[in-house]
């Protein structure tokens, strides 16, 4: 018997070494890892990214134009008394007061609403 405590004795001594040194073990490695995130961050900074320069949006260009109409244009008898000529028709003294004023437009329109063909297609006053 008395071998067997000794033996029993000696089994326990070892164990005890062996649950001693994997203790000393872990904790050795606990405390190594714990320097370790101590030296280096949890997440390493990235370094800022510098916003690249706005490009300034361009802005759309406006174009305007005015524009000035009339039509319908009919001439009776009295305008054509005025305009005959001894050569045809002048019409520029009728047209003076739309000139004056289409001139101060981008595009001015005229309706002629009868034929201008003269005295070979047989118009009479």
């Amino acid at each position: 018997m008395a071998k067997k405590k000794r033996h029993l004795r000696k089994s326990v001594k070892i164990t005890g070494a062996a649950v001693l040194a994997a203790v000393l073990g872990i904790s050795a490695f606990a405390i190594l890892r714990k320097k370790e995130s101590a030296a280096v961050p949890e997440s390493t900074p990235v370094p800022e990214e510098t916003a690249p320069a706005e490009t300034p949006v361009p802005q759309p260009q406006v174009f305007t134009a005015s524009m000035y109409m009339i039509g319908d244009a009919l001439p009776q008898r009295s305008y054509l008394r005025e305009a005959k000529t001894e050569t045809g028709y002048d019409f520029s003294v009728q047209a003076d007061g739309i000139t004056n004023i289409a001139s101060n437009y981008d595009i001015a329109y005229y309706n002629q609403e009868v034929i201008l063909g003269g005295d070979d297609l047989g118009f009479t006053i």
